[in-house]
């Protein structure tokens, strides 16, 4: 399939949402750990599952590959509320890290949040995480 781009939408300061794969697949950049930066994509992510239909799986890259990612409190909770959030809603999520010491503690959180209809991985490198999300488009 043909990579359609869409235009790039900023969700927040440092945050942005592209659609990707003719708008199969969402692909959010973020590039700061500031709180609020994360409340609007918290915002973003909530209004995108509360309008998704249930008879397609939401795929998403969260591609946060730069120095200085960090896993913060605030991002871990708002990563708990999302996982609990419409369980009838499938989703993938790719999140993309670099190799630092922060994808063990992204790791570790992840295996205890694991929920029927949500499956998470980890890719070093977007192109990948694009081609995984895609095998379940």
């Amino acid at each position: 399939m043909e990579n359609t781009r869409q235009a790039v939408q900023t969700v927040a300061p440092n945050i942005t949402l592209e659609w990707v794969h003719d708008g199969q697949i969402a692909v959010f950049e973020i590039r700061t750990v500031s709180r609020d930066s994360f409340d609007g994509w918290f915002q973003t992510v909530t209004k995108l599952m509360d309008t998704w239909p249930v008879d397609r799986p939401l795929l998403t890259v969260q591609d946060n590959s730069y120095p200085g990612a960090a896993f913060t409190p605030s991002l871990r909770e708002h990563s708990r509320q999302i996982a609990n959030r419409r369980p009838e809603v499938t989703m993938h999520t790719a999140v993309v890290l670099s190799k630092t010491l922060v994808v063990q503690f992204v790791e570790f959180f992840l295996r205890t949040m694991q929920k029927p209809n949500r499956q998470t991985r980890i890719f070093y490198n977007r192109e990948n995480a694009i081609a995984w999300l895609m095998t379940k488009a």
